[in-house]
């Protein structure tokens, strides 16, 4: 039998494990690197994620709608008073756009509000935060509309874009009803405070009674003029006897009041002069000389009665 070879080929030799422990514990040190990065990861993605559910359970308990998009205009967040304010689900609701053809909006002086008009789209284009924005959104499940007073505020990034947009909006649709009926009631009281009485044919009396300021003066002569235009008034007898104010203001709508009437071929007459208006009336330069007064209002309807002129 031929003897075995003592020699130990160089490859062999190459593979003999090395006595050298640097190698050993760079890995270790590699492999615990990574480990402090995936715990690190996991902590970061854990406090986001505790972030997220916090956002979300904050704009749930709020009696505000809340809605964030993302830089598109999509929506991507919403919470349930959003939902019932615009009567929409869910689904219906998260992904569609500020620009969505199917929005019914309208400004707060009840025009169509083009998209790139609305405070989210203003945001973005802009990136400045939109507040105190008022409109009206069309609710098809409920055939009505939902006033909403909107802000719209931008959360960046990195580079100062706009990432996202938070929006609230508040339903304010009882305070604009309030605000209607409240106009409309002035409007009643100023037709009341101001009212055409007719006394004989083509003969009217206009009592101005209270405070005038400029609306009530403007409405009066409005008032006065459209009736004296319909019914073919041929007199006006303006009753002065109720008037609480006299100053500058209330004598220049007298004076336009007789120059009014005048050139629509009526006659004026004034009853109920006080000395403090008539004093007023002379220091400011109205000429009231051709006009026929009468001291009190029993004493100009007994003299129109008797004979108006014709």
């Amino acid at each position: 039998m031929a003897d075995l070879p003592t020699a130990i080929p160089a490859d062999a030799q190459a593979l003999k494990p090395s006595s050298d422990p640097q190698p050993l514990a760079a890995l270790q040190a590699e492999v615990a690197e990574l480990r402090c990065q995936l715990q690190a990861q996991h902590d970061l993605q854990k406090s986001l994620n505790d972030s997220e559910q916090r956002f979300r359970a904050l704009i749930s308990s709020l009696q505000v709608g809340v809605v964030v998009q993302g830089n598109k205009a999509e929506i991507l967040l919403c919470n349930a008073v959003s939902l019932e304010l615009l009567g929409l689900s869910e689904a219906e609701y998260l992904g569609r756009s500020s620009f969505d053809p199917r929005w019914q909006i309208q400004d707060e002086h009840g025009a169509p509000f083009a998209a790139e008009r609305r405070p989210v789209a203003r945001v973005l284009s802009t990136g400045r935060e939109v507040r105190d924005v008022v409109m009206s959104v069309y609710r098809p499940r409920s055939s009505d509309w939902v006033w909403l007073l909107v802000n719209a505020v931008p959360q960046l990034d990195a580079q100062g874009g706009v990432k996202q947009v938070v929006s609230t909006f508040t339903d304010i649709t009882a305070l604009r009803h309030a605000e209607e009926r409240t106009r409309q009631l002035a409007d009643d009281l100023l037709s009341m405070s101001t009212p055409c009485i007719p006394i004989a044919d083509g003969v009217v009396i206009l009592p101005l009674i209270g405070r005038f300021d400029q609306v009530r003066g403007q409405h009066a002569l409005a008032t006065l003029l459209h009736y004296v235009t319909q019914h073919r008034v041929r007199a006006v007898l303006l009753d002065l006897t109720g008037l609480l104010t006299a100053d500058t203001w209330v004598t220049q709508m007298i004076g336009q009041i007789v120059s009014a009437v005048g050139l629509l071929g009526a006659m004026l007459f004034l009853s109920g002069i006080r000395g403090k208006l008539a004093k007023e009336l002379v220091q400011t330069g109205q000429s009231l000389s051709s006009v026929p007064t009468f001291a009190t209002l029993q004493q100009g309807v007994h003299a129109l009665l008797a004979g108006p002129p014709r």
